[in-house]
């Protein structure tokens, strides 16, 4: 079943994902810095959440699965916006 992305205030660096609230570093990621965040559920569902709120502050990122150190989790990488 599809779950809706929840609402969130409008500081840049709120994000909640699936009922865990994070605070994205965005304005401290330079592009081509990346930071790591423990995955708590489905991969699909939090690169979706991730995306989606990086693009509504105009943030490019590439999301994928990581393990590091033993902790499952999504690295998030600041990138260069391709263009169209």
């Amino acid at each position: 079943m599809a779950q809706q992305i929840e609402s969130q205030p409008q500081d840049s660096r709120y994000c909640r994902i699936q009922g865990l609230d994070y605070n994205l570093p965005w304005d401290k990621t330079p592009v081509g810095g990346s930071f790591f965040l423990p995955l708590v559920g489905e991969f699909d569902y939090a690169r979706r959440v991730i995306r989606s709120r990086a693009r509504q502050f105009g943030v490019p990122v590439a999301v994928h699965l990581r393990c590091e150190y033993g902790i499952l989790g999504v690295r998030v990488w600041r990138i260069i916006e391709q263009p169209a």
